[in-house]
């Protein structure tokens, strides 16, 4: 998909003006009060009550994590098109490139991939259950979102699998909030449209039952500029990285009932590489026709809340899942591409059903005392289609590992339970889960924190164990003798509020996964480990509010060959992982200009970057590979954005993402072989919302 448009070229004062604009804010910072602009302050965030820690609601400031909150304010002074760019300046988090254009997370600089990153919307999962992963895209635009609440580090003793290294969960418009609001997002760059998002979302109430509705539709790019392949084609990475995308997420409540339909979907296209043939090793270029792969599913959720006394209350809960992941179908590829064999590999259908249900007892054991536990039992399958044009192909039955079976399923049972005890001088939250999958012997997942809030100092220690076990479609496809993901990791934090809008936060973590699920490099048995920091200063006021972070990691896989920074002449980077910088510095404000403007100024800057990519070539008799190294210098990106409210609900803003036209590319945390996508440039980013 491509849109034409006039070439964009702003004026580089802008990056001038930018930093004039972050003095500005930090120089007024010893005259802000309270800020009475802000829709939640700096103490509500750490007084707010949130479940995405622990199995029970938990003050920020006490709850067992490392956790971040972003408030509605501040993803819309911040102008953030879409969910990167506000992980963008969360420690630790980098946005990254997976397999086929898709997106990907490092966090602490271990690969988030296969699995190893929880998304959820309103608490219900969204991970696409092949790999485990949530395809990001444009398709969540953050205009919708209230509030993203984050937790990084192990997270499976609370909610299983895919919790391994962080959680992201985006709350939207909830049922009960009374009111619309329709948003509209432009952005342009290199004389091409890279994003058109329409949103709009709704609640209110009719009798007893209250109703909630958002959605978004739109399309766009994921790079601009030119890109060369392994086999040294190149061509317009606009014209193979488009995108069509729609979601919607609805609730509604009647009493203690609530009922959410959930639903995305996203068609990504990617370039299709040519190859050698013959026996002269002939190259054949690619179609010039992208292929699209496709990300949908739906889900029903269903949850009730029983009061059976003052001390006991059930919740149980189902959820219904019906998801086509991964799937490219189109049949044309058999006649664009030389060899029917190839053309296999870029042909996967696999339906996905998933039935879960479960339910969750709370009981009040005592005066500042809290018990939970629950079971819960799933049930999942997968039908392995193959493409029809080669059915009689007996090499397409080598592509399923010799099984002719078109069926897989499994099921699963998890027991859990938390224990929480408050006292004058510590809380401790004791608990733990039991997964049973039959494939696997039990796995056993305890967590120990100790946390307290002291007014101008809080603190926290947690202990926990996480692990990811192998999808089902892993199991049934690509290994089945391949062995569960384990985590152990140790967290502390300290923070220090000590008088309205300010806060400074300091933690400290190591972890250790063993052994390490590495779809580039297949299965490896190896043992990643990584230590660091990560801190934070907050301010906020009448005039606004201001964000720095800094955080910094030593993470380490002993394989270094899919895993590990190396530089160009293959010499190893101690500490450093691949696609991901070791220390990452970022600032972020706002300052009010008047009651109805706002300017928002960001800076991130990474360290240096490693890359690995393969550039395959004929020898004469076959063709070979070699392994290409790179590395990006360190990078400073930069933007500004503009913000405006009119009477009668209206709100406009524009701003300049990558102001100094950076083309940062969007690296990979493993070595697939392909070269990463060529970022975009500089963009002109316009909004336009309504409230009503």
């Amino acid at each position: 998909m491509i849109i034409r448009s006039p070439r964009l070229r702003p004026s580089r004062v802008g990056f001038a003006a930018l930093f004039t604009l972050v003095t500005a804010s930090v120089s007024t910072a010893t005259e802000w009060g309270n800020d009475a602009l802000a829709r939640m302050s700096l103490e509500e965030i750490l007084a707010l009550p949130i479940g995405v820690a622990s199995l029970s609601e938990r003050p920020v400031s006490e709850a067992p994590g490392i956790v971040s909150i972003l408030t509605r304010e501040e993803i819309e002074s911040s102008g953030a098109r879409t969910l990167d760019d506000l992980l963008l300046f969360i420690p630790g988090l980098t946005p990254g490139q997976d397999d086929q254009n898709t997106r990907g997370y490092g966090v602490r600089g271990l690969w988030g991939m296969e699995g190893k990153v929880l998304v959820q919307l309103d608490g219900v999962p969204l991970n696409e259950p092949l790999y485990g992963n949530t395809v990001f895209a444009h398709q969540f635009s953050v205009d919708l979102i209230e509030r993203l609440e984050i937790i990084r580090g192990p997270a499976s003793a609370v909610f299983g699998e895919f919790g391994e290294l962080a959680v992201l969960n985006l709350v939207t418009r909830s049922t009960d909030q009374t009111g619309g609001t329709v948003r509209v997002t432009h952005g342009q760059t290199d004389g091409t449209v890279l994003r058109r998002v329409a949103s709009a979302g709704w609640s209110g109430a009719a009798g007893p039952a209250r109703l909630a509705l958002n959605g978004s539709i739109g399309g766009g790019h994921l790079g601009t500029g030119r890109y060369t392949d392994k086999y040294g084609e190149s061509y317009s990475a606009q014209r193979f990285s488009g995108q069509d995308f729609w979601w919607f997420n609805s609730t509604l409540q009647w009493e203690q009932t609530t009922l959410r339909l959930l639903g995305s979907s996203l068609d990504q296209e990617q370039h299709v590489e040519g190859d050698y043939y013959g026996s002269d090793g002939t190259f054949v270029p690619g179609p010039t026709r992208p292929l699209s792969t496709s990300f949908g599913v739906l889900q029903a959720d269903l949850t009730h809340h029983w009061t059976i006394s003052r001390w006991l209350s059930l919740e149980p809960h189902l959820n219904l899942a019906r998801s086509d992941s991964w799937r490219k179908s189109e049949e044309w590829i058999f006649s664009a591409v030389d060899d029917p064999y190839d053309a296999r590999e870029w042909f996967r259908d696999f339906p996905h059903r998933r039935f879960t249900g479960g339910t969750r007892a709370n009981l009040g054991a005592g005066a500042g005392s809290k018990l939970v536990l629950g079971a819960e039992w799933s049930h999942e399958s997968i039908d392995l289609r193959r493409p029809s044009i080669a059915a009689d192909d007996p090499w397409d039955y080598y592509y399923f590992y010799g099984d002719d079976t078109t069926h897989v399923s499994t099921t699963r049972r998890s027991f859990f339970g938390e224990f929480d005890l408050h006292t004058r001088w510590i809380n401790v939250t004791l608990g733990g889960r039991i997964d049973k999958h039959p494939r696997f012997a039990a796995a056993t997942l305890p967590r120990l924190a100790l946390t307290r809030d002291w007014g101008p100092v809080y603190a926290k220690a947690m202990a926990s164990r996480a692990y990811h076990p192998p999808t089902l479609m892993t199991t049934a496809w690509l290994d089945p003798e391949i062995e569960p993901e384990y985590a152990t990791e140790l967290d502390a934090e300290l923070g220090y509020h000590p008088r309205p809008g300010f806060l400074a936060r300091v933690n400290l973590f190591t972890i250790r996964m063993d052994p390490v699920i590495l779809y580039s490099g297949q299965f490896s048995n190896t043992e990643a480990r990584s230590q660091g920091v990560e801190t934070e200063i907050r301010l906020e006021g009448s005039r606004g509010r201001l964000t720095a972070s800094y955080s910094h990691h030593r993470a380490h896989y002993d394989d270094p060959e899919d895993t590990m920074a190396l530089t160009e002449d293959g010499t190893l980077v101690e500490n450093v992982t691949l696609g991901f910088p070791a220390h990452k510095a970022t600032l972020q404000g706002t300052l009010h200009l008047s009651p109805t403007l706002s300017v928002s100024p960001g800076l991130a800057w990474f360290s240096r970057r490693y890359v690995r990519s393969a550039a395959y070539f004929w020898d004469g008799s076959d063709y070979d590979y070699n392994p290409k190294n790179e590395s990006y210098d360190p990078t400073l990106l930069a933007n500004c954005h503009l913000r405006a409210h009119f009477p009668g609900g209206w709100d406009a803003s524009v701003g300049i993402w990558n102001l100094t036209d950076e083309r940062y590319p969007s690296a990979t945390g493993s070595y697939l072989g392909n070269p990463p996508l060529p970022g975009p440039g500089r963009e002109l980013v316009l909004k336009l919302g309504y409230d009503f």
